[in-house]
């Protein structure tokens, strides 16, 4: 009995992955100008999120700074 051929599966353009193929589908649909635009736009984000996180940092800090130790009189 002939042995059956086994196959390999192989990925289209297994050169180039999955995010090289999906900028270049981004760069060939959306021009330049809206990339600049949205990448300013992605960077002001991530600015803004840093800026919540510094305070509430800040707030636990001096919330942890502003614990004292009170003495309690058991009865």
């Amino acid at each position: 009995m002939a042995k059956q051929p086994t196959q390999v599966s192989r990925r289209p353009s297994s050169r180039m992955g999955r995010r090289a193929r999906a900028v270049r589908t981004i760069n060939e649909l959306v021009p330049l100008s809206a990339r600049t635009h949205l990448r300013q736009a992605r960077r002001e984000m991530l600015l803004a999120v840093r800026d919540v996180l510094d305070h509430a940092i800040a707030r636990l800090e001096s919330a942890a700074r502003s614990r004292r130790l009170r003495r309690v009189r058991v009865e």
